[in-house]
């Protein structure tokens, strides 16, 4: 196996303009900055970093050969992906409900007779 410097560097600017361009995870940054300690936003950056960067290793290393070799191997990836999205939107929206009751109860507060 030749290695190709050209290409590698390719491959780690291409890196580099995906992991700093603006979408959901510049705007997870943001949320956290914003909201919790600087620390804790600091966690959530590394832990992105740390994702994409296995990510890519993973896919530079020959798993997309192996999904194109085996194609159950493939379906077997997608539906684990799917059913982790599934399950991370499913805890989105009883979060959201949760959150939504508390602050009714909140907003309702103790029953006054004030008449």
């Amino acid at each position: 196996m030749h290695f190709d410097l050209a290409i590698f560097f390719a491959i780690i600017t291409v890196y580099v303009l995906i992991v700093t361009s603006p979408g959901p995870n510049f705007v997870l940054i943001i949320r956290y900055s914003l909201k919790y300690p600087a620390a804790l936003a600091f966690a959530v950056t590394f832990g992105l970093a740390i994702g994409a960067t296995i990510n890519a290793s993973i896919i530079m290393f020959g798993v997309g050969a192996m999904i194109i070799a085996y194609p159950s191997f493939g379906f077997a990836v997608s539906i684990a992906g799917g059913g982790f999205m599934g399950y991370l939107g499913l805890s989105a929206i009883l979060s959201a409900f949760r959150t939504r009751a508390q602050v009714q109860l909140a907003n309702a507060g103790p029953a006054s007779s004030t008449h």
